[in-house]
């Protein structure tokens, strides 16, 4: 591989890394504003419009931005944007806040129901 090379290369994985803290930031700073709409409208933030679009988005970004992290050609553009490991990292985790997942969906709910049913009846039947 010529040096030329080498730099292009380079330089690509810096602009990815580049662009994942870019990614990040955005779905951070969109996350304050679905906040700042469910604090004013006193609703969920699940309801919050786009929340859906939002919540995919951030789900993309976050599995990206943790490949990143530890991808041995792209981990140490990504620590040298600028961008603290440790704002990284905090980001990252409020991404995946468990005050900010889609809620089950009707579905989901009731296949969790008809498992907690068949739960009980099994063990009923087991301790008769």
């Amino acid at each position: 591989c010529t040096l030329q090379a080498q730099l292009a290369i380079s330089t690509g994985r810096r602009e990815t890394a580049r662009a994942g803290i870019d990614d990040l930031t955005e779905v951070s700073t969109q996350l304050t504003g679905l906040q700042a709409w469910a604090s004013s409208n006193r609703q969920p933030i699940h309801r919050a419009p786009e929340f859906a679009a939002w919540r995919d988005r951030a789900d993309e970004v976050h599995n990206r931005c943790q490949r990143m992290r530890t991808d041995y050609h792209l981990s140490a553009h990504f620590q040298r944007t600028g961008v603290s490991d440790d704002s990284v990292a905090t980001t990252l985790a409020l991404l995946r806040d468990s005050r900010f997942r889609k809620p089950p969906s009707p579905e989901q709910i009731a296949a969790q129901r008809q498992a907690r049913a068949e739960a009980r009846e099994e063990s009923v039947s087991m301790s008769a």
